[in-house]
């Protein structure tokens, strides 16, 4: 150990040493220049370093005498500066360059003679700038290109002629540009390509000559490109690809002819699409498929023949989507299945049978509408290792009793079933329950009933109410007059909520009459009924009634008095109404004998409105005034008497 012991401080020396001048003529080898605020590349380092490190410093320009001095250079990293100006054969002097970075830059274009001198370049970093063109022969310079990056820039669109020269091309990221199209024949000078990132883009439709010349590709991911057809054919050319991203894109349907040619598929990202249809036969064409991501959809049923083809298939991600209807024999097709990811959709039945002879080890089916297990799910369930069916409105009653009999503490699912109903096992678990007290009890009918007592009128909204009880709680269903059924499915017209309230709008006479509830569950059924009168038709006063009102009036009365007030705040409050056949006569104020039928201003109000005495009552006011006024004017014989003890005014 002693022996040793100068060797190792001269070794600390050394580090220390060239930690301190990392960035002048003591540098070894490698010379770290980042963050210093350098506005160019400096000359007074070794001119045989092989590595120079120049990120996060303010370089704007190159040019061809800034790097001649470091011809050894090995990796150049130019990164996080202000380069906009690259001159002409600006690496000219560097043919030993592997990796060049000049990410995060504000590069706009890439010119021809941009790279000369660079034949064995390998890495080309130019992400993060602003890009958006590649002239034609830019890469002819570097035929050992085999990685380049040119995400985050502003490519609108890729040529024929953008590649030519990369020949031995392997990776290619184009990810965050703004391409909307893609030439005929732009990868035919990638040959070797491996592997090309063009998510984040604007492509909208694959044409099925876009990746001619791309025979050796294994992973295309073209994610969240606003894609939302895919011609067929489109894959032909492609056999080798492996994996397929084709996630938060805008598909809507998936046909039989979209997926040809892929016939060593392993992955295949559907994710995040609004996917509603899926085709017979659609996976056919990959029967290699090993992953297949449909979460976050909009699929509403899952048929057998959806997933024909993939008999290999273990990992199938559903999550997420609207799902309510399984058919059985669904998975019969995929009998490789270990991962079933079906959770966060409206599942109420699931066909665990299919399970059965699968080689399932990961099921989840929370969150969603499952009620009841069958005994014959308990071993399913107990099979698989990794099972999640919490957050279902599990049905506590005498449905779940032979589940509830095998259960033995020993698995984790068994506690996850929390009951919803009946009420008073609310947010329990099963396990804690007693088997004797999972019972049922028939629907009973508590009260049917119209929500008001008020008059219906036509056009109006009717409201009825049926309340139900039972174990467990029954479905309600509505026989209308005309002989339809409404339930909690019904939309329309006609609407019938959880709680069992009916409503039925803009009701006609066709909505009087006999109407029956039936309350059903898997205990027995019950029924009520109730009838609704028909609906009056509702009155309507306009001043063409209040005219024709005066007119018939004037024309049917022969003799008429009245008296009016000398001032208006002693106008009298009593009125008198005389209906002669269908005319009418309204005396407006008149003292009448004592067998007249007289009514205060308020108590004639109530008793008229909304009848035609109401359009008679109007009438007589108008003509009452029309009266006086022709009085006042023309000097017709009117006798007034103001009896001024009690305010009231009496017509002689």
């Amino acid at each position: 150990m002693v022996e040793t012991l100068p060797d190792v401080l001269m070794f600390l020396l050394v580090i220390l040493g060239s930690a301190e001048a990392s960035c002048n003529a003591t540098c070894l080898q490698s010379c770290d220049c980042s963050y210093l605020d350098l506005t160019s590349v400096p000359q007074d380092l070794p001119a045989i370093i092989t590595d120079l490190d120049l990120e996060w410093n303010q370089i704007t320009t190159l040019s061809r005498s800034d790097l001649s001095r470091y011809r050894g250079l090995e990796t150049l990293d130019l990164g996080e500066n202000l380069i906009y100006a690259i001159n002409s054969q600006a690496f000219y002097f560097l043919s030993n360059l592997t990796t060049l970075t000049l990410y995060n830059n504000q590069i706009t274009i890439l010119r021809s003679d941009t790279f000369t001198g660079l034949e064995n370049v390998h890495y080309l970093y130019l992400g993060y700038n602003e890009i958006s063109d590649i002239q034609n022969g830019t890469f002819g310079p570097t035929p050992h290109l085999i990685e380049l990056y040119l995400y985050n820039n502003k490519l609108t669109s890729l040529r024929s002629d953008m590649f030519t020269g990369l020949g031995n091309l392997e990776t290619l990221h184009l990810y965050s540009n703004e391409i909307s199209d893609i030439q005929a024949g732009t990868f035919s000078s990638t040959p070797q390509l491996r592997y090309l990132r063009m998510d984040q883009n604007k492509l909208k439709n694959l044409g099925s000559d876009m990746f001619t010349g791309l025979g050796n590709l294994w992973d295309l991911w073209l994610d969240n490109s606003e894609i939302s057809d895919i011609q067929a054919g489109t894959f032909n050319s492609i056999p080798q690809l492996s994996d397929l991203g084709l996630g938060h894109n805008k598909l809507t349907t998936l046909r039989s002819d979209m997926f040809t040619g892929l016939a060593i598929l392993r992955d295949l990202w559907l994710d995040n699409n609004e996917i509603s249809d899926i085709e017979a036969g659609t996976f056919s064409p990959t029967p290699q498929l090993r992953d297949l991501r449909l979460d976050h959809n909009v699929l509403t049923k899952i048929i057998p023949d959806m997933f024909t083809g993939l008999e290999n298939l273990q990992i199938l991600y559903l999550q997420d989507n609207k799902i309510h209807d399984i058919l059985a024999s669904t998975f019969s097709s995929t009998p490789q299945l270990g991962v079933l990811l079906i959770d966060n959709n409206n599942i109420t039945m699931f066909p665990f049978s299919d399970l059965s002879n699968q080689t399932i080890y990961r099921l989840y089916l929370g969150k969603n509408k499952l009620t009841t297990l069958p005994s014959t799910v308990y071993d399913i369930l107990s099979s698989v290792a990794d099972v999640n069916v919490d957050n279902n409105p599990w049905q506590c009653d005498c449905r779940m009793l032979p589940f509830r009999s095998m259960m033995n503490e020993s698995h984790s699912y068994e506690n996850q079933i929390h009951c919803s109903e009946p009420s008073n096992f609310h947010g329990q678990k099963l396990i804690d329950i007693s088997p004797e007290d999972l019972i049922c009890e028939e629907p009973t009918i508590a009260r049917f009933q119209q929500i008001t007592n008020n008059p219906l009128v036509q056009g109006d909204t009717l409201r009825l109410v049926c309340e139900a009880s039972g174990i467990p709680t029954p479905d309600i269903t509505v026989t209308l007059p005309s002989g339809l059924n409404a339930t909690v499915e019904s939309a329309g017209r006609v609407t019938v909520d959880v709680n069992g309230t009916i409503t039925i709008t803009d009701v006609t006479d066709a909505d009087a009459g006999l109407y029956v509830c039936i309350a059903v569950s898997p205990s027995g059924s019950g029924s009520a009924t109730l009838i609704v009168d028909p609906p009056t038709v509702p009155t309507t006063v306009t001043m063409s009634s209040i005219t024709s009102t005066l007119a018939t009036t004037t024309t049917s009365t022969t003799q008429e008095t009245t008296t009016y007030p000398e001032s208006t705040s002693s106008f009298s409050t009593t009125f008198s109404v005389v209906s002669t056949s269908s005319k009418h006569v309204v005396s407006t104020p008149s003292k009448q004998p004592e067998s007249a039928t007289t009514f205060s201003l308020t108590a004639l109000l109530g008793a008229i409105f909304g009848s035609v005495a109401f359009t008679v009552l109007i009438g007589g006011i108008i003509l009452t005034i029309w009266c006086k006024r022709n009085s006042q004017h023309v000097g017709e014989d009117y006798s007034v008497l103001l009896n001024t003890t009690d305010a009231a005014t009496t017509a002689i």
